[in-house]
């Protein structure tokens, strides 16, 4: 071979070599974007949909007094459960008083035909695995109350409470009551205890609902972001129910902006009350939608219970809250000696964040990678050079 060709082979292979200084620096670039293995190496949102009914109140239809309305509805919330798990997706359903009093009022005899002679709760729970939440304002009947009607249709209620006020503070219902269970108001011998707190949020959704994923320990009312690990109650964030904000944390997590190392949750929420096959309709496609995400590992649909067992279990019981709103990491400080402070925890400098730490998958890595290429080509370019202008 004669000395230009050995020339040209040794400029090919320092190119090589630059490309390859660009590749170690850059491991994980494209981590994501249609890289099947990448993708699946990203943390999974634990998902599930949730539905509320409610009390007889501010518009809101009251169950027992219509059995025609409740017949409707009842066809509604069957297609509904129906369109969510035989698509392989989850559901919470989540009740409050006035339902299950229809329920065991009108769910009988042939009403039960379309549903193995069971009523539609325990048909729900038996025969598609939904998971059966109490959900309470608490003006008449209280969480233990709405467990226990829940139990009288044949179902174990799950140890969720499905929604509660946090903020302010110092409000009427209070949390915290939880911590060692409660007994009924209505059922005054019926004692409940939960697990698991869902659904932190404000007087008619009009305040500052939280927003977080994630699965931490509050530890008080003053303190509602404040892990603490010897308060046994955990509370599971939604990203309030919201579909933009389910896409913004799976986008984040993709991008690098949320921490690879964070447990996420994320629920789909809707009002049982308005159900309509329209909705219901859009809702099977937007689960339709989401396949590509489940297939990557990247969705996994889950209860809220399993979502609770899955952090004790693979996440070690870890605190870990990413606010979906801001796309931030918040971390979930362990509490101090001394007393509350008053008002909700103030959220942390996000400059201490975790998801401000540089990245070394992070695409502003690439001027530092392409610089060592650079460098790399350079230096062969020259190494050449100068052998060509070396005296014979």
């Amino acid at each position: 071979m004669g000395r230009r060709g050995s020339l040209r082979q040794g400029i090919v292979a320092l190119a090589l070599t630059g490309a390859l200084a660009v590749l170690v620096v850059l491991p994980g670039l494209n981590a994501g974007r249609g890289n099947p293995t990448a993708a699946a190496a990203l943390p999974p949102v634990y998902l599930t949909i949730v539905s509320h009914n409610e009390e007889p109140l501010s518009g809101r239809p009251d169950y027992t007094a219509d059995v025609n309305y409740y017949l409707q509805n009842r066809v509604l919330l069957k297609l509904f459960a129906e369109t969510i798990t035989s698509r392989g997706a989850t559901y919470n359903f989540e009740s409050d008083w006035n339902y299950l009093k229809a329920v065991a009022m009108y769910d009988v005899g042939g009403v039960t035909d379309n549903t193995a002679g069971k009523n539609i709760v325990r048909w729900m729970k038996e025969d598609l695995g939904v998971e059966i939440d109490p959900h309470a304002h608490e003006t008449q009947y209280n969480y233990a109350d709405v467990a226990y009607l829940i139990e009288q249709l044949g179902v174990t209620p799950s140890k969720n409470v499905g929604g509660f006020l946090y903020d302010p503070p110092d409000n009427n219902q209070g949390w915290e009551q939880h911590m060692n269970g409660i007994y009924g108001w209505m059922y005054p011998t019926y004692f409940w205890r939960a697990d698991h707190l869902w659904g932190a949020g404000t007087y008619q959704h009009q305040g500052n609902d939280d927003k977080s994923s994630g699965i931490w320990r509050p530890k008080d009312r003053y303190n509602f972001y404040v892990d603490d690990p010897n308060q046994r109650l955990l509370y599971i964030g939604g990203c309030n129910g919201s579909r933009p904000l389910l896409q913004q944390v799976l986008n984040d997590i993709e991008t690098g902006q949320a921490p690879a190392d964070g447990f996420y949750t994320a629920d789909l929420g809707y009002a049982q009350d308005w159900l309509t096959p329209q909705s219901i309709a859009e809702l099977g496609s937007f689960i339709d939608s989401l396949a590509p995400y489940v297939a990557q590992g990247r969705v996994r649909w889950v209860t809220l219970t399993e979502m609770a067992d899955l952090w004790r279990t693979e996440y070690g019981s870890h605190p870990f809250r990413y606010d979906c709103a801001a796309g931030a990491v918040t971390p979930t400080p362990t509490p101090t000696p001394g007393p509350a402070v008053g008002g909700i925890a103030e959220l942390p400098d996000l400059a201490d964040s975790p998801a401000n730490a540089p990245d070394a998958h992070s695409p502003s890595y690439l001027p530092a990678a392409l610089l060592v290429g650079a460098a790399a080509v350079a230096l062969g370019a020259g190494f050449w050079y100068a052998r060509r202008r070396r005296p014979r």
